[in-house]
């Protein structure tokens, strides 16, 4: 397998587009704790920032073997010596089965690689598919709401 893993502040401009059309796909929005389409500024001046910002650090992933392919987003905010918030998503066109699985493998892997003790994630209670992905990888509910739960794991 192919695996090519490139922080955003440094993608060309026609992958930073390919981006923001995954972050505004429907399938991604419906799980999306903030579902609303984001803007192309918007979208740029959160690249920006991201130059600036050590708290944060996002990844696009692209997998590919011969048979298929699958491309996503890798991301941690509130990055600390110890610990940060992650999440992912995938782009929906993506053919590789457990795309999801491997996303979540190298985001354990980069948090390793950054020294991390925890990593933090909120999802909706209604996203059954996330749940099951969190739970494979051993997350632990730390606490909930009406429609959010928080998780967490040691690593």
């Amino acid at each position: 397998m192919q695996i090519d893993v490139t922080n955003f502040i440094n993608l060309s401009s026609d992958r930073l587009l390919e981006i923001l059309e995954w972050r505004n796909s429907a399938s991604v929005r419906r799980y999306s704790l903030d579902q609303k389409n984001v803007s192309l500024a918007e979208h740029l001046d959160f690249i920006e920032r991201l130059k600036i910002d050590r708290s944060k650090a996002y990844y696009r992933v692209s997998l590919k073997t011969k048979e298929a392919f699958g491309n996503g987003v890798i991301h941690f905010n509130n990055l600390t010596a110890a610990s940060a918030n992650i999440g992912l998503y995938k782009d929906e066109r993506s053919t590789l089965p457990k795309t999801g699985t491997f996303l979540m493998r190298l985001l354990l892997i980069e948090a390793e690689q950054k020294g991390l003790k925890t990593i933090k994630l909120k999802t909706l209670k209604e996203n059954e598919r996330a749940l099951g992905l969190y739970k494979k990888f051993h997350f632990e509910t730390a606490f909930e709401e009406e429609t959010i739960l928080y998780m967490q794991k040691e690593i």
